[in-house]
């Protein structure tokens, strides 16, 4: 992932730093290796949850929420679950810590703001409950057949 020196300035005045975002991405990379790409976004919204997110549609009749990225930056250390959709629409991660720092580390989409944790071990528990919830959320609601994100 390319960062322009703006954004790391920007990084450095609100954070200190802006150093861990490969060891992260690294570890989700071998995380997704053998997963199936994820379906395109047609933009049609399903519904909302309750913090004001969109559902959105994909091919082949399943749905997307946020299709997280995991970034880090240090000292001290801290990983943040970072959306790469917005408005119902996906980012390129690049795009993703730009919105994430031109909102100072809130979710334009919610207006709350992101959480840090101390590992990215945390950071992956928690993404992965939020998952749960978001599961549990949509299934009652009877959106689309019952695919992951």
């Amino acid at each position: 992932m390319d960062i322009n020196p703006q954004i790391i300035q920007l990084l450095m005045q609100l954070f200190g730093g802006f150093g861990g975002v490969g060891r992260a991405q690294e570890q989700e990379q071998e995380q997704m290796q053998g997963r199936r790409s994820l379906p395109a976004l047609t933009g049609t919204i399903l519904g909302y949850l309750p913090d004001g997110r969109p559902i959105v549609e994909t091919e082949g009749g399943g749905y997307s929420t946020h299709r997280m990225g995991q970034f880090s930056f240090d000292e001290p250390p801290q990983f943040f679950n970072i959306p790469t959709m917005y408005g119902g629409k996906q980012v390129s991660e690049d795009e993703a810590v730009q919105i994430f720092l031109r909102n100072k580390g809130k979710d334009p989409d919610t207006g709350l703001a992101l959480q840090p944790y101390g590992t990215l071990e945390e950071a992956e528990d928690v993404r992965q409950s939020q998952h749960r919830l978001i599961e549990d959320f949509i299934r009652r609601m009877g959106i689309g057949p019952q695919q992951r994100r």
